[in-house]
């Protein structure tokens, strides 16, 4: 592999959760935005919760950290319906709604909870962590992404603890629904189309392979995503993200384009380069940190200097200018990887 060069034409925010606290309300973090002002009224999502939590976990120095993480961790709490069950989300009166729960907001409440009873939060917040946890020992998927985050969490609290009999389960129960490869080279990802948070299957098989020392699980891993990163680059050699809608083979570019691509492929370029140190992986992080800065496939930013935030999508004729929970922790997501990732090489380029 070689390495990309990137040029920036502007410069990135450090990644901060001050932006969210506009974002919560008594009841947690309120999912959607019309443009720069919070809905309530679209109610508050599971998965926003716990990706706030994990992202509080990690920017645990960050001003903001600890109400972040008691407001969002206060929500999850009262979102279980059932032992081991989270509703997919409480309305603004914090009642959770007649949907149906959703694989993938569980397993992403599980991601941010290992990361906050593994991080050093306040004592409070750990312990309610480790307790909500121990009800989701049995937790399954049969859907990648839902079990890819499962995976996520089960190698955060064994690498914290190998004994850990939580991590242990999530792992054994959620391992098989991890795509591997596609026999049939002709397509190589291993579904027959790219849909969402498409780097969180190699990321997942990278970090179970570490954990387990298994080279063919993490080789896999590794091929896939290199595979990735080089279907979503452009000709111009920026990365041109997999639509709303998926993209099989051919088709690019296409809109509208998703923050939550750029945070999947930056977490997981950053696994990468924090395992082989090669440099091909924080180029690449810093390509989908810089997504955000225009380099992308209409030149446009997606990040409001005003607000600290995301918008919600890149569209062909601009942005998506609703700015909700999940863009912008996309945004603080992708950036932290990228300080994680480039600060060691002395890149970093921050407003």
């Amino acid at each position: 592999m070689t390495a990309m060069i990137t040029s920036p034409n502007a410069q990135l925010p450090k990644p901060t959760l001050v932006p969210l606290l506009r974002l919560l309300d008594w009841v947690g973090i309120v999912e959607h935005s019309n443009g720069v002002e919070p809905d309530p009224t679209s109610g508050h999502c599971t998965d926003d919760a716990g990706r706030a939590l994990g992202m509080a976990a990690q920017l645990h120095g960050d001003i903001a950290a600890e109400v972040i993480a008691e407001s969002c961790l206060a929500q999850l709490r009262d979102s279980v319906v059932g032992y081991g069950q989270f509703c997919l989300r409480l309305d603004e009166n914090g009642i959770p709604t007649n949907d149906a729960p959703s694989d993938d907001a569980t397993a992403r409440a599980l991601w941010g909870l290992s990361l906050a009873a593994t991080h050093p939060l306040p004592d409070s917040v750990r312990d309610a962590s480790n307790d909500l946890l121990s009800q989701f020992g049995n937790y399954s998927s049969p859907y990648p992404r839902a079990a890819a985050h499962a995976v996520l969490a089960a190698t955060i609290l064994l690498v914290d603890d190998r004994n850990s009999e939580i991590g242990a389960q999530l792992l054994f129960r959620n391992m098989a629904s991890v795509p591997r490869h596609n026999p049939e080279r002709t397509w190589v990802w291993p579904e027959p189309r790219l849909g969402y948070s498409n780097a969180l299957i190699p990321e997942a098989l990278l970090a179970a392979g570490t954990l387990l020392g298994d080279d063919r699980l993490f080789r896999d891993g590794l091929d896939l995503l290199t595979w990735l990163v080089d279907y979503e680059r452009s000709d111009e050699g920026h990365f041109s993200f997999t639509p709303a809608g998926g993209r099989g083979p051919g088709g690019r570019p296409g809109f509208d384009q998703q923050p939550i691509e750029a945070w999947a492929t930056a977490e997981a370029c950053q696994r990468a380069h924090a395992i082989t140190g090669d440099p091909f992986w924080a180029d690449s992080v810093a390509l989908a940190a810089h997504w955000f800065a225009g380099r992308n496939d209409t030149g446009v930013e997606m990040w409001d200097p005003m607000t600290g935030c995301s918008f919600d999508g890149l569209k062909r004729d601009g942005v998506n200018r609703n700015q909700g929970a999940e863009s912008a922790l996309a945004l603080i997501g992708t950036l932290h990887a990228y300080d994680l990732t480039a600060s060691t090489a002395g890149r970093t380029e921050h407003t």
